[in-house]
């Protein structure tokens, strides 16, 4: 499995990852902070420990749908799209929740994020 990882020690040290429009190539489960989510330019969601970004890309091979930003510092697990795979595969449980989670944000009229309580 790939490494469990700290982005920055200062918020948006590393801009935004990732980008809206760009290939998705990690799927990102926030461990420790926050971030922000924004589609075309205008913020739509905060999310933080136990909420998770980039599974809409690997799972339709499409473009990110939405720019993520550091908001605090961060420490998140990133698997990449044959770790993601995997995950998939061997833990039908957290499937489970990563397939509702991305069915609801792509049906949501304004790509709003569900955060997790």
């Amino acid at each position: 499995m790939g490494p469990q990882s700290s982005w920055s020690n200062r918020p948006n040290e590393f801009g935004p990852v990732p980008r809206q429009g760009s290939i998705g190539r990690e799927f990102l489960v926030i461990v420790e902070g926050e971030v922000a989510v924004e589609v075309d330019g205008r913020q739509v969601a905060t999310v933080g420990q136990g909420s998770f970004v980039g599974e809409q890309s690997l799972l339709a091979h499409s473009p990110q749908n939405a720019t993520v930003t550091a908001l605090t510092p961060l420490s998140v697990l990133v698997r990449n799209p044959g770790e993601f795979g995997t995950l998939l595969h061997d833990a039908p449980h957290a499937a489970t929740d990563i397939l509702i989670e991305a069915s609801q944000r792509s049906n949501a009229p304004d790509s709003t994020i569900h955060t997790k309580s």
